[in-house]
């Protein structure tokens, strides 16, 4: 009961957000009672945070999570926060089948458990199965009450609308994560990006006392995009996964030399990303190297890996910002490029079909 007794004093204590206090609380609770499930399950979940020092005044890491967690399952086979919270240890360690099945078991355990739906609905999404995220992230939707977990099931059904190119609905989730004061960054210049709509989104950067060098490129004020970036760059360090985007700025300006530096450093993090087989290897290195090889007239590269990313599944909006994307200008009047966008985008019109018709059923919000 001492060992409870501080589980909930932590739980619904002002300081609920602060993860040191997590481990603080459990360790104490440990003391109390070695075999209190609970405490294990809490350490574990703070230790998949890479940012905050625990205990001994050294870093948790990643699997020290799964240690933790399996050890609170060990004492309590039915925790549900434990199997969610272990779902999302897989999922952090690309185990995405472990992932999913813990996840089942959280939902299955604890039926209002939103954050297990959520997780869910992510797995779901990056398999490309935009259906299940979105019926696991509808119940997440309906389940939660805290504005900062609703803004990210926000965020996650943003994302599956924009994958299938519904920009209507993605812009309702985007009003929506707005009115609980939740910072959707960049959301509405996403979306005018994958449009292309570059006059607009100029103008939304400038009313923000700041500018967009993808929109002065689209609109052919490619000095001005340049002069920009170098100013960009003067003050903060470029995102080396950014790289493809400074080159490109440079390689319209005719310094090409200098666009080298950057697309070479581009196709070295992509290479470097595949080969460990991280997030963005399975994913989007694809389509940033078909878009350097692309620019560089190197169309038997780029179509490669094209088609790689065609296997992977377009998300994200890709399959709309490919129309647009300068990086493939020079494949824009191909014929094998034009299928590729076109195998895409009906891709995406299938589903988006399939969608609002379970809509319109209430399909997605059956129990």
């Amino acid at each position: 009961m001492q060992a409870l007794d501080f589980y909930y004093k932590y739980l619904y204590s002002s300081d609920r957000k602060y993860l040191e206090k997590v481990t603080q609380l459990a360790y104490i609770s440990l003391e109390l009672d070695p075999e209190f499930a609970l405490a294990y399950y809490w350490i574990g979940a703070s230790s998949l945070s890479d940012k905050v020092e625990y205990g001994y005044g050294r870093p948790f890491y990643l699997d020290t999570a799964l240690f933790f967690f399996n050890k609170a399952l060990e004492l309590d086979s039915v925790l549900a926060d434990a199997y969610s919270a272990r779902g999302i240890y897989y999922h952090e360690k690309a185990q995405s089948q472990k992932a999913m099945d813990d996840l089942k078991k959280a939902v299955s355990l604890s039926p209002n458990n939103s954050a297990g739906y959520m997780n869910l609905g992510r797995i779901y999404y990056e398999r490309g199965d935009y259906i299940n995220a979105l019926i696991n992230l509808k119940k997440a939707e309906k389940l939660e009450r805290a504005d900062k977990d609703l803004g990210i099931i926000y965020l996650n059904i943003w994302w599956v609308y924009i994958s299938i190119g519904d920009m209507q609905k993605a812009e309702l989730y985007c009003n929506k994560g707005k009115k609980i004061d939740v910072a959707f960054q960049n959301m509405d210049s996403w979306m005018l990006t994958i449009q292309g709509k570059w006059k607009e989104l100029l103008a939304k950067a400038e009313k923000n006392h700041s500018t967009n060098t993808e929109a002065l490129l689209g609109l052919g004020r490619i000095q001005e995009a340049e002069d920009s970036t170098r100013i960009s760059m003067k003050y903060s360090v470029p995102d080396i996964n950014n790289a493809h985007r400074i080159g490109i700025v440079f390689w319209m300006n005719g310094k090409k030399e200098e666009a080298m530096e950057y697309f070479n450093q581009q196709i070295d993090f992509c290479n470097e990303s595949i080969r460990n087989k991280d997030p963005y290897g399975t994913g989007d290195a694809a389509y940033d190297l078909a878009g350097v090889y692309a620019t560089l007239g190197n169309k038997e590269e780029a179509y490669k890996w094209l088609r790689e990313y065609e296997k992977i599944g377009f998300s994200s909006g890709i399959h709309e910002y490919i129309k647009v994307d300068l990086l493939f200008d020079n494949l824009r009047n191909d014929e094998e490029f034009k299928q590729i966008v076109k195998r895409a985008n009906d891709k995406a019109n299938e589903i988006r079909a399939r969608i609002n018709e379970m809509e319109e059923q209430e399909e997605l919000y059956k129990e």
